[in-house]
């Protein structure tokens, strides 16, 4: 397991180069000089990895690694922030970019240096497919553990390709193409270079940061609007369906069962949220539902309704293997298919095999418990987070918002994420988004881990 983590933290020091790089050439050197503490212990990781013993991991154990990997990012990635912010808030920041959430702490967008600016997205892009994924990409062979093992563990699923490590280049090619589609798309509709850079990677990266403090609002442009609403759908549509689009199967798109529940999804919604303006209640139908966190207008303003709308909304989540999280669509039809077919079940003959299948695939009982558990266990997080953030005097449908962007992975707020939120809230906070990212369990391994062995 050593090898392995220290070629994680290894790959996670070498991140620093770009924004290093970008630093340097808008001439913000206090800045270049953060980003460079980080890679001064990559000769150290490297040391590491060579000396390190190379052996296979268990499934506990490569939950445990993936989590511990994690953490660890969210802590080297808060360094750039120190001296623009405090320890907590900057702790805070890292983890809404590494978990691609995109709640937010900053106090003046004004006065934030470039460099920091562009680490903010770079990071939200980086943690969309996640670590382990670039690392199956860059160095597929670099690890005696089957890439299967970690590729589960940090939350990811399905396969384009029968190989794990082709599955990952092939998804780190679509979304790199994605993003360069974003960028272009981005500058015709209106947007600067720089602009057009960080909101693509943030919006296919179903982040939602952005350079403005009122986020895609700032433009007042229909057109950013539905570029910025297409890039969202496309981050938080699967991989799988990607592939399939981009190989010519449409049909197969078409009949998918999550393309469907989103479709509709995104219709129905937007047209019961229509008091609050048909432009706005897609927009922010599409940022609830994908995960992304982008807004055009002021949400404290929202309805009691269209509060417990968008709550729903960022409770389901997006595609299954997209960089959505939350609940995600295909587990939503099947905890409803499941329902159907459980009563069915009961009205026929002992001994009867009648198997639950959708889109072609059957499921077994232990899946569909798997899925059932898994539902339960994240709601309890939102209801005890929510609990909590309500306890320090917040509504509690306040606190249901906030707690629910923040383990789907969000980002939209109500105003209760601020710089000076407490402490405990902030830690909440910070607890619900790695959960919410990593899918629970995973956490919960590293958590238990010390007690195991």
């Amino acid at each position: 397991m050593r090898k392995t983590l220290f070629l994680l933290l290894l790959l996670e020091t070498l991140l620093f180069i770009p924004p290093l790089i970008f630093s340097l050439y808008v001439k913000e050197i206090d800045q270049a000089k953060k980003f460079l503490i980080p890679l001064t212990f990559s000769p150290l990781f490297l040391f590491g990895y060579m000396k390190s013993p190379d052996r296979e991991m268990d499934r506990w154990e490569a939950m445990v690694l993936v989590s511990f990997s994690w953490v660890i990012l969210s802590l080297i990635c808060s360094i750039p922030y120190l001296g623009e912010m405090s320890l907590s808030n900057a702790i805070f920041e890292s983890v809404s970019g590494v978990t691609s959430t995109g709640l937010t702490v900053v106090r003046d967008f004004s006065e934030m240096p470039r460099s920091l600016f562009f680490w903010r997205s770079y990071t939200e892009w980086i943690g969309g497919l996640g670590i382990v994924v670039f690392l199956l990409a860059v160095l597929p062979h670099a690890i005696a553990t089957p890439p299967s093992k970690i590729y589960v563990a940090e939350g990811k699923a399905e396969r384009i390709e029968p190989s794990v490590r082709h599955t990952s280049k092939v998804i780190v090619l679509i979304y790199s193409m994605y993003t360069l589609v974003g960028i272009i798309l981005l500058m015709l509709a209106g947007m600067n270079l720089v602009e057009a850079i960080n909101h693509s990677m943030t919006a296919i990266s179903t982040g939602g940061f952005s350079l403005y403090e009122d986020s895609i609002g700032h433009f007042n442009s229909m057109r950013v609007e539905a570029v910025v609403i297409f890039l969202m759908v496309l981050g938080g549509t699967s991989f799988a369906v990607h592939h399939k689009i981009l190989t010519g199967r449409i049909r197969e798109v078409l009949g998918n069962p999550e393309v469907r529940a989103m479709l509709l999804l995104i219709l129905v919604f937007s047209l019961v949220m229509h008091k609050e303006g048909i432009r706005e209640s897609l927009f922010h139908t599409v940022s609830a539902l994908t995960g992304t966190g982008f807004s055009i207008s002021d949400l404290r303003g929202l309805s009691e309704g269209s509060k417990l709308l968008l709550i729903t909304l960022m409770v389901l989540g997006g595609g299954y293997g997209s960089t959505s999280s939350a609940l995600k669509l295909m587990r939503i039809v099947i905890l409803f298919k499941a329902i159907v077919w459980h009563v069915r079940r009961t009205t026929l003959p002992e001994g009867a095999i009648y198997p639950l299948k959708i889109g072609g695939k059957i499921f077994s009982d232990r899946e569909i418990a798997e899925t059932a558990i898994y539902a339960t266990v994240y709601l309890t997080l939102l209801l005890s987070g929510a609990a909590i953030i309500s306890h320090l005097g917040y509504p509690i449908t306040d606190s249901l918002f906030e707690v629910a962007s923040a383990e789907g992975n969000v980002g939209l707020s109500l105003g209760i994420t601020s710089p000076d939120m407490h402490l405990v809230g902030k830690t909440v906070l910070i607890i619900e988004m790695i959960a919410g990212r990593l899918e629970i369990f995973p956490l919960v391994a590293l958590i238990i881990y010390p007690a195991k062995r």
